[in-house]
């Protein structure tokens, strides 16, 4: 017999309707065969009622009523006593009444405990917050969410599970090639592959796009609140944010994986767009099918309707047809457009662009600390009454239990962080049954008397909590109050932008809200019952209201036997087994996890070895964070270089403020910084460098161990030695000498340790003496015709020198003259980082000592002469004529400096001119003579005496032995040679064993080796002069700066050029390997120079004939001395090096010119290596060099850019001039830059005659006063320092003219040499 078909069973009209489809449950019913069920339908269906069938055509039957386990019933013969009924009176139970203890009854009255603990109440918004207050808590929420999202780690799950499915994917694929005959089913499964990847792409990159917007909006917002911070002029949140940038170690790496991210995106959406392509061929080809035949029959209508030879009765049909046929059959289909792969593409990038961190962006990770100084005396009016009302303002705490206050709280200060710590603990004795437990916050004194701020109702807990099992819980508040304030305080209610200026300006209604910290727990009564096993006093929990007896079901009781539970996990079993929420049988399970937290304690995910140990703390861990002088000890303990071998303070209050500036400010990277490292490749590649040689530094002073050296007694103790026959016999021969009063020699001062320099006031005093060889003023004007197209003018010069260092400086007197003479002294203050004066403190001032010779001009205003004899009315200008630069750790590890320095000069100085040159262009000189006449001298000469009083003590050289890379023999060989030297010539200091990157010791002699030099020019050959230019192009960083203590780390050839910077040492080793390659012989020369005290040099040997000449070359500079120059920078000469030998001088003389250089006499130079022992074979260096051209238009942008921030630099510099620039000036001085880097390359410098030729036009017109500065490029702030050193933008003349122009060379690698030329013009009357 078969089925009934499904419409005789349901009523007419009414459609099928499937309950479990709805979400509704759908009990499992009794198991019938069908036969029987067919038979009862059409038995029911013969009487004809259809009531007996549901709407889904089914029989209407309950549920099984079976249990799914058996169970039989005891049965005994006879019945146990246990069960007799008995029966008793009715009577009324005292939980039935209101309260649980009656008043007036005796001994029960610690029967039930309550006790509430409220810990804290921190404010996420009140009436008091100031706009900084609103945008650090805006940093403090972001933060909390990025961290939550950085733990949860979503995008990499999405990740992992989007590379498994692609592996499944294509393993799959590979299984349907190999197969001749693919089944459905694994059709079906690659489909499904592919969606699930489609989706998981999809949820990725809306994960990656969420995350790095979040950071965006962190980023953003922290960025808005340093600029309130520095419009408004003081901090008043302690929030600080610190940035953390993490390079990768192989950026060929991460692009390699973009670039097959990118493919791998590409392939699958070529797939996806190339299937949905060919279903919609598919359907315009049926489309154009039944067009064409719609077409073709519209034709045969026309065409039969037209023919009159038919019958009428078939013109009829024909007719009919045609009425139907020759409808408009629409315009023809379009064929689908064909996937355009650059679209695709476009489409790709965007999106990973947009979701995910692009290769050579660093990583970047945030941690947000409370360690920034408020400032106490803030300067705005209304910040100190917003201040003030928070200081009255109180808060305190009401408890209501059953809407009756039993207890409150003592009042605390709101404070500065808008955060009160309360921490008292509320026993409530418990006489009525639970109802209501509330909790009411009062603020009194800031804003009124006294009002309300907020109510907050507590859950009770379970009957199984106390104290000691019961975790902290927060609780949100928050109120509808409006307040408006007269100071800086925000209010609450209103609408509010906390700052316009800045990338968030919306405008909310803050309202006043915060967090509640407390525990609330039942109490034990620890007397009758001892220790933590006593009972617990709470009422029994049947008896409460009927939401909370509601809550205590049998599954709840069940899994809170043991009163712990993971709720988290019950969430997530239940999220994936898919229970069906509208089973009867799950109803208690899916209550208890939605009222999850009442009537049961959760496991905590830690456990306490006392519970009490919070207790007996003597103060919280967030005053041990607060704490300096803790933080000082843990900083130098973990041989933080700021803090290493420091001397802490007993007392806090002694630390200064600012002690950690140095050390966060290491660690925190500023704005500017992080949008550079993403945008400029050169700037990039310069930050990259910093930051390796930054963790090549913190690497090395770990491993070699500087803070576990042991203080000697005179370091600490100092003491005058007592006298004994041999000082007092010196003393008796000094009082013996004859006095030479006219040639006075300086005495050596006694050196101080730290300790005797606390107090005291350490100056720089600069003994100015004289100069000689200053530009004269000239003034050309454009006369006549033929080769005299100029005329020179003297006029006198009236310098003075400038001394500036760390922001103060000082000046000399007016002088008068070419050769002027000065003989003052200068003194500045120096100002150690937190005024700690040792060793590893005074190594990290990275200052620089700056003296600037100027001219001194003085502009008559007066313009009635009648008045001159009675008034005076004139203008002083300075024009700039050279500089000097000497770092502080040259004079540190010096102690003084002393000679003849040569100054900076442009190589030309418009409005100025050297007597020599004068005279030589006007045909002053003397043709008589027909000896060979030195040429004239460009450079200016100015002759110091530096010191820093009173004399500190230098830093023990380093001792240590460390990890070697060379032989054990050899080491030892070196070592005795090395302690040999030193009793010989015991001044001369000679390095045989160097540091390398790594932190070992090599042999010097092994960083010598013939490397080719870069190609600048296509198609000419590299001279010695191109090779000096590109070294001295590659930043130089001080030895001592860079690493701290007299030990050295010398660097290869291709870490100098990959790292961008380096010491003397590291580019005069680089020049030596270029001048080995290019056939000359060639030293690195160690010895002492000025400014820059011990220094390299690279000491060359040429052969002309039967003539021998030696040379030495700067390669900071780049340039050329002989030996015999009388001005060359090196005095001292210590030591020859190559790849050979090591050569040590043992002359008495050190002067270059003195100094005989024949290596081969053992009685001058003393070699390390003989027959006995050789050098060590083998080079560090790499076998070639690596060049890589700069980019062209990078360059371009840097020189726009520099170009660009020199001018606002000078326009904002004259604050109260207008600033108008001369353009035609700026495209002759544009032309003229170029030719002068390249006459540097053959040491040429462009004649002053041939450059005012080309600026003779300018001239006739504008009396111009001008120069071009050269230097490699660092950074913009360089640059900038190095333009307002000059003074150029001091000239107040109302008609002055400025031009300015900047061209950057570039050389491979990213070696860029920066041209500036600034000039002021004034037209002629």
């Amino acid at each position: 017999m078969g089925p009934v078909p499904l419409e005789d069973k349901l009523k007419p009209g009414h459609e099928v309707r499937y309950l479990e489809e709805e979400g509704l449950h759908v009990g499992n019913h009794l198991a019938v065969t069908s036969r029987n069920t067919n038979k009862l339908e059409r038995r029911l269906l013969a009487g004809g009622d259809r009531k007996w069938f549901g709407d889904d055509g089914e029989i209407i039957s309950l549920p099984d009523p079976c249990r799914l386990v058996p169970f039989h019933p005891p049965v005994c013969d006879e019945v146990n006593s246990i069960l007799d009924v008995e029966y008793k009176l009715a009577t009324i139970s005292d939980f039935e009444n209101k309260y649980i203890v009656q008043p007036g009854d005796i001994g029960v009255e610690d029967r039930y405990l309550l006790e509430v603990d409220i810990c804290s109440v921190t404010f996420s918004h009140h009436p008091l917050f100031s706009r900084e207050h609103v945008l650090a808590q805006r940093v403090t929420e972001l933060y909390l969410k990025y961290s939550e999202r950085a733990v949860l780690g979503q995008g990499q799950r999405l990740a992992g599970r989007l590379e498994a499915l692609r592996i499944a994917r294509d393993s799959l694929k590979k299984v349907l090639k190999q197969a001749p005959d693919a089944s459905q089913q694994q059709l079906e499964r690659l489909q499904r592959y592919v969606a699930e990847i489609r989706e998981t792409r999809r949820l990725r990159q809306m994960e990656g796009s969420n995350d790095r917007q979040l950071l965006s909006n962190l980023l953003l917002t922290w960025r808005d609140l340093k600029k309130l911070r520095e419009l408004q002029g003081y901090t008043s949140t302690p929030l600080r944010l610190q940035i953390h940038k993490e390079f990768s170690d192989d950026p060929a790496a991460e692009i390699r994986a973009w670039d097959e991210e990118i493919r791998k995106e590409i392939d699958e959406l070529e797939e996806e767009y190339q299937e949905e392509y060919n279903t919609q061929l598919d359907e315009y080809s049926k489309k154009l099918a039944v067009w064409k035949k719609r077409r073709k029959a519209m034709h045969e209508a026309k065409r039969r309707h037209q023919s009159k030879a038919e019958q009428r009765i078939e013109r009829e049909f024909d007719e009919e047809t045609e009425l139907e046929i020759m409808e408009p059959s629409g315009e023809e289909p379009k064929p689908p457009a064909k996937v355009n792969m650059g679209v695709v593409r476009s489409e790709v990038m965007e999106g990973l662009f947009q979701s995910f961190r692009p290769p050579g962006e660093p990583k970047v990770y945030l941690e947000l600390t409370t360690s920034e100084a408020i400032d106490q005396n803030p300067g705005c009016p209304n910040e100190q009454q917003r201040r003030t009302a928070v200081k009255r303002c109180d808060l305190y705490v009401k408890i209501f239990y059953n809407q009756k206050e039993v207890c409150s709280s003592h009042l605390q200060p709101l404070g500065p962080r808008f955060s009160v710590s309360i921490g008292q603990l509320f026993p409530i004795r418990i006489l009525q049954w639970p109802e209501s437990l509330k909790v009411e916050l009062h603020e009194e004194g800031g804003t009124f008397a006294h009002h309300l701020v907020a109510e907050i109702y507590l859950p009770f807990p379970s009957s199984g909590t106390t104290l000691q099992n019961c975790s902290l819980e927060h609780h949100e508040f928050s109120s509808n109050q409006v307040l408006t304030f007269s100071h800086a305080g925000v209010g609450c209610g209103t609408y509010l932008c906390p700052f316009p200026e800045g990338s968030n300006k919306e405008v909310t209604c803050l309202y006043t809200s915060g967090v509640l910290a407390c525990r609330v727990a039942w109490g034990v009564d620890n007397n009758k019952h001892g220790g933590r096993d006593g009972k617990i006093l709470a009422p029994p929990e049947k008896y409460w209201t009927k939401e909370q007896r509601d809550s205590c079901t049998d599954l709840m009781a069940m899994l809170d036997e043991e009163g712990v539970m993971d709720i988290e996990k019950l969430r997530e079993w239940a999220e994936t087994s898919q229970l069906d929420p509208n089973d009867p049988r799950n109803a208690s399970f899916f209550y208890l996890i939605k009222n999850a937290g009442v009537g049961f304690s959760t496991e905590p995910n830690y456990f306490r070895l006392d519970p009490l140990q919070a207790e007996f703390d003597f103060c919280k861990m967030d005053d041990l964070v607060a704490n300096s002088r803790l933080r000082l000890l843990q900083l130098r303990d973990q041989r933080e270089p700021e803090f290493r071998g420091l001397c802490v303070p007993l007392r806090e209050k002694e630390i200064p403020k600012d002690m950690f500036k140095v050390y966060e400010k290491r660690l925190t990277y500023t704005d500017s910084q992080l949008e550079s490292l993403s945008s400029d490749p050169l700037e990039l590649h310069r930050d990259w460098g910093q930051k390796f040689l930054q963790k090549v530094r913190q690497r090395v002073l770990k491993q070699c161990h500087l803070a576990q050296q042991h203080r000697q007694l005179q370091d600490i103790v100092m003491e005058d030695q007592v006298p004994d026959i041999g000082t007092l016999g010196l003393t008796f021969i000094k009082w013996l000498q004859p006095k030479r009063p006219l040639r006075p020699t300086r005495k050596e001062r006694k050196k101080i340790t730290m300790q005797n320099v606390a107090g005291q006031e350490v100056k720089i005093i600069v003994n100015v003496i004289h100069a000689f060889e200053v530009p004269v003023r000239k003034d050309v004007d454009a006369v006549g015709g033929g080769q005299q197209a100029f005329r020179f003018s003297m006029v006198p010069v009236r310098p003075f020198v400038e001394v500036s260092f760390q922001g103060v400086s000082v000046r000399t007197t007016t002088a008068e003259g070419a050769n002027p003479t000065w003989n003052q002294d200068l003194q500045l203050s120096l100002k150690s980082p937190s005024g700690d004066y040792s060793p590893g403190s005074l190594q990290s001032i990275q200052d620089n000592l700056y003296l600037h010779l100027f001219d001194e001009i003085v502009v008559d205003l007066l313009e009635d002469d009648r008045m001159r004899e009675t008034n005076i009315h004139q203008r002083l200008e300075r024009n700039w004529l050279g500089s000097l630069q000497i770092p502080f750790s040259t004079l540190y590890f010096n102690s003084r400096i002393e000679g003849t320095f040569k100054l900076y000069s442009p190589p030309v100085l418009l409005g100025y001119e050297k007597e020599s040159h004068h005279r030589e262009f006007s045909g002053l000189t003397i043709l008589g003579d027909t000896q060979q006449v030195l040429p004239p001298r460009d450079a200016t000469f100015l002759s110091l005496f530096i010191t820093v009083q009173p004399a500190l003590n230098p830093p023990e050289p380093f001792k240590e032995k460390l990890e070697s890379s060379e032989l054990a023999f050899m080491e030892e060989h070196l070592e005795n040679w090395e302690s040999q030297v030193a009793k010989q010539v015991p001044h001369r200091k000679v390095k045989t064993l160097v540091i390398d990157i790594s932190g070992k010791s090599v042999c010097v002699t092994r960083f010598f080796q013939p490397l080719a030099p870069p190609v600048l020019l296509e198609g000419e050959s590299i001279t010695e002069e191109m090779a000096a230019r590109f070294v001295s192009k590659i930043p130089k960083i001080s030895g001592s700066i860079l690493f701290p203590g007299l030990f050295d780390i010398w660097l290869t050839s291709d870490q100098i050029l990959h790292l961008l910077s380096g010491d003397s040492e590291d580019h005069a080793v680089l020049l030596c390997c270029f001048l080995m390659y290019l056939g000359k012989t060639a030293w690195l020369l160690l010895g002492v120079g000025i400014p820059h005290g011990r220094t390299a040099y690279v000491l060359t040997r040429e052969k002309e004939q039967h003539n021998i000449s030696y040379w030495l070359w700067d390669p900071v500079s780049g340039q050329k001395y002989s030996i015999q120059d009388s001005f060359c920078p090196l005095q001292k000469v210590f030591c020859l090096i190559n790849d050979e030998n090591i050569w040590v001088n043992v002359q008495q003389e050190e002067l270059p010119w003195r100094t005989r250089f024949d290596i081969t006499h053992r009685s001058d130079w003393w070699p390390a290596f003989g027959r006995s022992v050789g050098a060590p074979v083998g080079s560090v260096q790499p076998a070639a060099l690596v060049y890589v051209a700069t980019s062209i238009s990078a360059t371009q942008m840097l020189q726009d850019r520099i170009e660009k921030q020199l001018k606002d630099c000078l326009m904002k510099w004259r604050k109260t001039a207008r600033t108008l620039c001369n353009r035609y000036c700026i495209a002759i001085l544009r032309k003229l830059l170029p030719a002068l880097e390249h006459n540097t390359w053959n040491c040429q410098n462009l004649s002053s005659p041939d450059h005012i030729q080309e600026l003779q036009h300018i001239l006739g017109s504008h009396k111009m006063c001008g120069f071009p500065i050269n230097l490699p490029y660092t950074n913009m702030e360089a640059i900038t320092e190095a333009m307002k050193a000059t003074g150029v933008h001091y000239n107040e003349s109302p008609d002055v003219e400025f031009a300015l122009a900047v061209y950057i060379h570039p050389f491979p690698n990213n070696v860029l040499s920066v041209w500036v030329y600034v000039a002021s013009l004034i037209k002629r009357r």
